[in-house]
């Protein structure tokens, strides 16, 4: 009865370290050239630590620091390659606050052909709607240089918001 009761008592905790081991597996970091050929550095976790700064070449002067996460979600595209969705409330360099909603699309080595849809806008509205803002400022498509690592326990279903 002894040795039941003393397993009993430590299945919850290996379960809760495993899940903890799992959770901290999940995450997506990248850095390069966008596809508009602005400089993007980022890491983002499944537990909605991590960073992202985002800096135009285009004369904009528009600088992007995000530090944390709203949402970290996991899937695959049609064609089953790796993509996390991530939402943040960031701020530009003049400390304004800016929403951002990005995807990141692993492709496989040496990221040749990652992909970066990257989502800005002043509009608090625009948290629900990002692809449908007609101000919001859009760097997507296929990276120049850089790459786009997602690492994942396997659960390509996961969704973690705050």
């Amino acid at each position: 009865m002894r040795k039941i009761l003393k397993a009993a008592a430590i299945v919850p905790v290996v379960i809760a370290l495993t899940a903890g081991a799992a959770l901290a597996l999940n995450q997506t970091s990248g850095q390069g050239l966008t596809a508009e050929g602005n400089s993007l550095g980022f890491n983002a976790k499944a537990d909605l630590s991590g960073h992202l700064t985002y800096v135009t070449h285009d004369g904009s002067g528009l600088v992007v620091f995000c530090s944390g996460y709203n949402s970290y979600r996991e899937g695959t595209t049609a064609a089953g390659f790796l993509r996390v969705r991530v939402t943040a409330t960031c701020e530009d360099a003049t400390g304004t606050t800016i929403y951002l909603k990005a995807y990141f699309i692993d492709k496989g080595e040496p990221g040749t052909k990652d992909k970066v849809l990257l989502y800005l806008s002043y509009d608090p509205a625009f948290k629900h709607n990002a692809e449908l803002d007609p101000n919001a400022i859009i760097d997507a498509g296929v990276i120049q240089e850089g790459n786009v690592q997602i690492l994942n326990s396997g659960n390509t279903a996961q969704m973690v918001n705050r």
